[in-house]
């Protein structure tokens, strides 16, 4: 059996230590039962992004006119939004 002096559970934001380790020459494992990336990747984080990516579109066009640009948000499409965010998410976990 081969044994490792590191041994990374998670190919998510586990993989953080694995330069350092590598960098001073340990003997790194990797355990990963799905998809490199992790949850913030596949599931969690990139979701929030879309969502937090629309809020700052509309932000930006509620601060247009600090640069001369003059424009409103009349609505947010909340269905076409959560359809497009949950899209997204199932062609990542392909």
């Amino acid at each position: 059996m081969k044994s490792y002096e590191v041994v990374v559970v998670g190919a998510g934001s586990g993989l953080n230590v694995l330069g350092p380790c590598v960098e001073a020459g340990h003997s790194v494992a990797i355990i990963e039962g799905d998809k490199f990336g992790g949850t913030c990747a596949n599931r969690g984080c990139i979701p929030s992004k879309m969502f937090i990516y629309a809020a700052d579109i509309a932000e930006s066009v509620a601060r247009g006119a600090e640069f001369g640009v003059h424009a409103t948000v009349d609505r947010v499409d909340w269905p076409a939004l959560q359809k497009q965010v949950w899209a997204a998410w199932t062609l990542a976990l392909r």
